[in-house]
């Protein structure tokens, strides 16, 4: 029984009735269908059949605040004592609590439960006696029931029988209600359970409470308790064989589970990576599709690439993106179609004029464009001074002038007339506007102003002129681009100066007079004309079939063609005098028909309009990731390879020796500042070696032969004498702990010394098998294995053990030409070119990279071994990577095959940094270049500056676009 707290209900403390009622009590389609399932369970043998007599096996009655804990244990291990392992219960067994829902008829339901109930299980106790509940459920259970059926549990009080009354003695009993005054005509047997009431463990695995269950269980399962018992044995038993069967096949599910979900993972990652690669890859092949003709695209494609996967591929597609069209420097984006275009002589500003009205200045230096001005209609006119101080533009029928220091103003022509051109003189004091009125009867008008001065206007002194130039403040060119005639006027006193007739026609591409206004140019289908204004005459060549743009440059030196997406930029001559070829400049795009072309300075700089970007370029610049740096670095012989260098240990300094002669340059690195330091003829006699610095970075150590003694030498240099006077010096390394100088003299002999002191340690001859008539040459380095060196005497090369000299072993292939080691990689270079990758031992080849006889000399790896640079004869540098044997890309020796280059890797393999040298000059270039992923891609997405648009990707790529486009 319960005590539940209704309104009907004992107030607490007193024992509420233990309700009765079937699981399926109540009405409605619930409850038929929590029946029809009940039933199905039972007949499955899931839930225990019900006693034929009635729904429950036992009613349990008691007294909540005596028995509270108890009843529920005693009701959970009667359902499973000798529960077989298939079922949820072994008996039903009722209590209030697990039974009874909220009831408003809530004796009925008792009453229901206890007429279902086979036997009545009282837990007697002093206040069960004293519970009206309890008492009314005895008193219905005698009515209706036999007292064979009725057990008791004493948990509390006393029991006592009057054998001469056959009754219990009432007077010493205080655990039973009064309704079970003469109940039974027998003293009863009833289960003390008393122990349990406090106890702690109401479980069946404590053996007293087990006992205790099977004394109740045995008549509720019509059995004898013995045999009960060795039912409940047998069952555990098998209960426990079959939990660790099922916990050995849960084991095995979850391992296999976890095995499959792991493959699963990996073959999805694997598959997600796969596609990754593919979808890089396609990127990567799509950007070099487009280098020649949308070189813009091909960046913004190359930085998605290796987004996407970084790989070798990937890589090297964002390499050769960045080192295409080298002169190329950056697109800028308008946001408007560009219909005029100036550059100014200094190089600094660009002006463009553009459809939507607005006229934008470019600064070069300070990258950023600013409107200065906004037109009503399409920019038709612009002009600028030589700094971009002062600029002027129309629309056709307006036109303003910006200077510093004002608000754009307005340039008016005379009434009746349209602005079709405008000039502004290189100091910006003289600006001249030309208004045309449409009719051949009715001449136009140019109109000057002078600053300071006044304003003139004066008619028309050609039929139609279209273009004004003026050179300086004192003359104007007034040119007709349609049918070529001009004149050459006085600002002053507006006095004619010279005149004459181009016979351009008016079917061919003129070019805006030349900013000196001595040169113009045309063309006619492929010819190109440039005709002097004063002076000789002139030509151009350039391969070009249908040229869309001229341009000349201020001197008119040089003339720019834009024809096919392609720009040449050829030089200006005298007919029959030597010229260099012309230069092209491509991947910029279709230029602008007429107007796409401009100037910057004499020559070396372009600004390109294409639709609505501008395209800078400079012919100087060897490509966009060089840094440049002037350096004292002459050359002895025109045979001498390029010089020698060093990278320090931290990266911040070079150090740079001439391959014959002459002074050392150790120069600054990366951003750090600081003069460079050049050692003079610190030592006579032969030359230094090659440099190499000590493990901290502290010195550069120069091999020197001979007992020469040295001059004055910077704290940062330390000469070290190695090897005799009349032996040169082929090569020089340190030793993987960096305290042992190794060297090899030009006769093979091999000299160890103490690179600290300087002192000679040991001096070997060359090696049985070394041939001695051939040239030998010797490498090692602090990247390389410690105290080991390769030996190369064509056509074949050694392992050298530095401290004794000892051959270790030779290498399993002919024909080297050149050996180095790179990290734990060895690398040996062939006479046909070809690139042999060994491990450090010479034992396994790992790979060959592919060359030929333009490979002239030693392959330079980086400290790791990841990286080799390769020299070609043409000056070229081609950085392969050794790890996956892919051509990443090359880059180009300022000057080309003119100039003699040394490269070197920086140690952690992240510049790549050059230096060359011409003939007998003393003047050399050192080029440094950020090879780092993220370098590339920084400058990549500067370059493009801006995104691919969504169109581009769906043209491109044919694919949803992501929705995140940006270049970072």
């Amino acid at each position: 029984m319960a005590e539940v707290q209704t309104r009907a209900h004992p107030p607490e403390g007193d024992a509420s009735p233990g309700s009765g009622g079937s699981p399926s009590n109540g009405s409605g389609p619930g409850a038929g269908r929590r029946g029809r399932l009940r039933r199905a369970l039972e007949a499955l043998g899931i839930l225990p059949e019900p006693p034929e007599e009635g729904l429950y096996h036992g009613f349990i009655s008691y007294s909540h605040a005596a028995d509270g804990r108890l009843a529920p244990a005693l009701q959970t291990g009667l359902q499973r004592f000798a529960r077989p392992w298939y079922r949820t219960r072994a008996l039903h067994v009722f209590r209030d609590d697990a039974v009874l829902s909220a009831n408003p008829h809530l004796w009925s339901s008792i009453c229901q439960a206890l007429d279902g109930s086979r036997y009545f299980i009282l837990l007697a106790s002093r206040d069960a006696a004293s519970s009206e509940w309890v008492a009314r459920e005895a008193d219905r259970w005698r009515q209706t029931k036999q007292s064979e059926k009725l057990l008791v549990g004493l948990t509390d009080g006393e029991l006592v029988w009057d054998e001469d009354a056959g009754d219990f003695d009432w007077r010493r009993t205080n655990a039973l209600p009064e309704t079970l005054r003469g109940a039974f005509d027998e003293e009863p047997r009833y289960l003390d359970l008393r122990w349990a009431r406090d106890g702690d463990d109401l479980a069946l695995s404590h053996p007293r409470f087990r006992e205790a269950v099977a004394e109740l269980a045995a008549p509720l399962h019509g059995r004898p308790k013995d045999e009960l018992a060795s039912e409940e044995v047998r069952l555990r038993r098998r209960a426990v064989r079959l939990a660790r069967a099922a916990v050995v096949s849960l084991a095995i599910l979850v391992l296999t589970s976890l095995v499959a979900v792991a493959v699963a993972l990996t073959q999805r990652s694997n598959a997600l990576h796969q596609a990754s690669l593919a979808s890089s890859r396609q990127l990567a092949a799509t950007a070099e599709t487009q280098l020649g003709t949308n070189l813009d695209a091909a960046l913004l494609l190359a930085v998605r690439a290796y987004r996407e996967n970084r790989n070798p591929q990937t890589l090297a597609a964002l390499l050769r993106v960045n080192t295409a069209s080298p002169h190329l420097v950056r697109y800028v984006s308008m946001g408007s179609d560009v219909t005029q275009l100036a550059g100014t002589r200094d190089g600094r500003i660009a002006v463009a004029g553009l459809a939507d009205g607005r006229v934008m200045r470019w600064d070069v230096v300070r990258r950023n464009a600013v409107p200065v001005a906004r037109l009503r209609g399409r920019v038709t006119a612009v002009a600028a001074s030589a700094d971009g101080s002062a600029i002027a533009a129309s629309d056709g029928s307006r036109a303003v002038l910006v200077r510093p220091g004002s608000s754009p103003g307005t340039l008016a022509v005379p009434p009746g007339e349209k602005v079709n051109a405008v000039a502004v003189s290189p100091s910006g004091r003289t600006v001249a506007v030309h208004g045309s009125s449409g009719s051949i009867r009715r001449p136009g008008s140019t109109v000057i102003l002078r600053f300071p001065g006044g304003r003139a206007v004066h008619p028309d002194p050609v039929p139609y002129p279209s273009a004004l130039v003026a050179p300086s403040d004192d003359e104007l060119l007034l040119f007709d681009l349609g049918g070529g005639p001009w004149e050459r006027r006085r600002v002053g006193d507006w006095s004619r100066l010279a005149r004459g007739s181009t016979g351009f026609g008016v079917r061919g591409v003129p070019s805006l007079p030349s900013a000196d206004g001595r040169r113009v140019a045309g063309a006619s289908g492929s010819v190109l004309r440039v005709v002097s204004l004063s002076g000789a005459p002139v030509t151009a060549r350039a391969p070009v079939r249908v040229p869309s743009s001229l341009a000349l440059s201020p001197d008119g030196a040089t003339l720019a063609v834009g024809d096919s997406g392609n720009i040449y930029v050829t030089p200006v001559a005298a007919a029959g005098r030597p010229r260099a070829a012309p230069v092209k400049l491509a991947g910029g795009g279709s230029v602008n028909t007429f107007v796409g072309l401009s100037f910057l300075n004499d020559g070396s700089r372009l600004v390109a309009a294409t639709g609505d970007q501008l395209a800078f370029w400079d012919l100087d610049q060897v490509d966009r990731l060089a840094r440049m740096a002037r350096i004292p670095l002459p050359t002895a012989c025109n045979a001498c390879p390029g010089p020698d260098i060093a990278v320090s240990p931290s990266g911040a300094r070079a150090a740079v020796v001439p391959h014959a002669g002459g002074p050392v340059l150790i120069q600054p690195l990366g951003s750090r500042g600081g003069r460079r330091q050049v050692i003079g003829d610190a030592v006579t006699g032969p030359s230094f070696s090659s440099p190499v610095w000590d493990e901290g970075g502290r010195q550069v150590v120069l091999p020197v032969t001979g007992k020469s003694s040295p001059s004055e030498v910077p704290a940062i240099a330390r000469v070290v004498h190695v090897g005799r006077q009349s032996d040169g010096i082929e090569a020089a390394g340190l030793s993987g702990d960096g305290r042992t100088l190794m060297a090899i003299g030009s006769s093979g002999r091999i000299y160890t010394g103490d690179a600290a002191t300087g002192r000679v340690l040991a001096t070997h001859p060359v090696p049985p098998g070394v041939s001695h008539d051939r040239y030998a040459t010797f490498h090692a380095s602090v990247s390389a294995p410690a105290d080991r060196g390769v030996l190369v005497s064509t056509p074949s090369a050694w392992i050298v053990e530095l401290s004794s000299g000892r051959l270790l072993r030779k290498l399993p292939t002919e024909d080297v030409e050149y050996a180095a080691y790179g990290g734990r990689r060895l690398l040996v270079q062939q006479t046909s070119g070809e690139l042999q990758v060994w491990d450090r031992d010479g034992r396994a080849l790992e790979r060959t990279l592919p060359g030929d006889r333009t490979y002239f000399d030693a392959p330079v790896p980086n400290a790791d071994g990841t990286l080799v640079a390769r020299r070609r004869t043409n000056g070229a540098v081609e950085v392969d990577d050794l790890r996956a044997g892919v051509a990443l890309g090359s880059v180009s020796s300022p000057g080309s095959g003119e100039l003699k280059t040394g490269v070197a890797f920086s140690p952690a393999g992240r510049r790549l940094v050059s230096a060359s040298s011409r003939g007998f000059e003393d003047e050399g270039v050192m080029v440094q270049r950020d090879l780092a992923p993220e370098a590339l891609i920084r400058t990549a997405c500067a370059t493009a500056g801006r995104q691919l648009s969504q169109s581009e990707w769906r043209a491109f790529v044919g694919t949803t676009p992501p929705d995140d486009l940006s270049c970072r």
